[in-house]
């Protein structure tokens, strides 16, 4: 899992999403003041459900 922060994020937002779709890594993004969140492809999600 990749972590960073929301600025980071907010800066790279395409990159890291075509990131965490093509190579199937999650990312944890970071806020100060306020949830983490986390960024997963659709496949991903679906594959995980039960």
């Amino acid at each position: 899992m990749i972590q960073l922060s929301v600025n980071k994020f907010r800066s790279n937002l395409k990159s890291f999403v075509d990131q965490s779709i093509n190579d199937h890594i999650p990312l944890r993004v970071r806020r100060r003041a306020g949830r983490d969140f986390i960024v997963l492809s659709t496949e991903d999600w679906e594959s995980q459900s039960l």
